[in-house]
């Protein structure tokens, strides 16, 4: 098809040079196309890159976990991208803190603390953010009554006492108690509930409400001290069952004058003789 073009004008124009061109001359070679291509395409990453840079600048994140401090860099999220990066997992109760100022960022993962809640004939587990016992037990549906006692694993305690004291927050992780996933070893509040008896001292009637195991427990809760001579029905390492009665008569004080000393008798005796 390539002809020999002669001069003549095109669209009003003179073509003086005269040359041959063939279909070829209207195709681009492959290869400095695929070249083009990929340049195009660096520099279009590149410009990105820059843009994004601009608009969305790095922050720097301080991630702070189980006693442990991550320094990561953030571009859209501080708080999600800084727990991503710092492999932080949430348990059930946690809390994340967050804070922010200039072009720094920090998070605080508050963990919940695992309870054993044992009341009432059930055990209740949870993961709590309370710091005394009461706190703990109010969060696991557990409310105190008066005279009711509780212990923390086994050690007797109170509803204001701390839920983890000072050797167990000084853990630090990793170790076997609290693991960095944020798991830790539950600690077991137990409750004794109080129950109720009457209590005759000497004519005096006292209801009263107490969890001791035996008359002599009850008998310290009403801080009545029991001396020789006092007699007490039932005896005082008799166990209670919850609706008893305990009698407790008082000794007297008598001094007896003995070939011109005086003795002193505790005495539950009604006569002289």
């Amino acid at each position: 098809m390539a002809q020999a073009i002669r001069t003549s004008r095109l669209r009003g124009r003179p073509v003086t040079d005269a040359r041959h061109i063939s279909g070829a001359d209207f195709l681009i070679h492959p290869r400095h196309f695929r070249g083009r291509h990929h340049a195009a395409t660096i520099f279009v990453v590149v410009l990105v890159a820059v843009v994004a840079f601009q608009v969305f600048p790095q922050k720097q994140v301080t991630v702070l976990s189980n006693g442990q401090a991550y320094r990561i860099s953030a571009t859209f999220n501080a708080r999600s991208e800084g727990l991503a990066a710092a492999d932080v997992r949430l348990q059930s109760g946690d809390r994340v803190l967050y804070a922010e100022g200039g072009g720094h960022s920090s998070v605080a993962i508050q963990r919940a603390r695992p309870v054993i809640a044992d009341a009432d004939g059930r055990q209740v587990e949870l993961r709590t953010q309370a710091t005394t016992i009461g706190g703990a037990l109010a969060d696991a549906g557990v409310t105190l009554q008066p005279g009711d006692l509780v212990y923390l694993d086994g050690n007797a305690s109170s509803a204001r006492g701390p839920l983890f004291g000072v050797s167990y927050a000084s853990r630090s992780a990793p170790s076997g108690e609290v693991a960095l996933d944020g798991t830790a070893k539950p600690v077991t509040i137990s409750v004794v509930r109080a129950r109720p008896y009457t209590v005759y001292v000497d004519t005096l009637k006292v209801d009263t409400r107490s969890a001791a195991e035996n008359v002599q427990g009850l008998l310290e809760d009403l801080g009545m001290t029991v001396r020789e001579g006092d007699l007490v029905r039932p005896a005082l390492d008799a166990p209670l069952t919850a609706g008893m009665t305990i009698r407790l008569a008082k000794a007297r004080t008598v001094t007896v004058r003995l070939n011109g000393e005086d003795q002193s008798l505790y005495t539950l005796a009604e006569t002289v003789g």
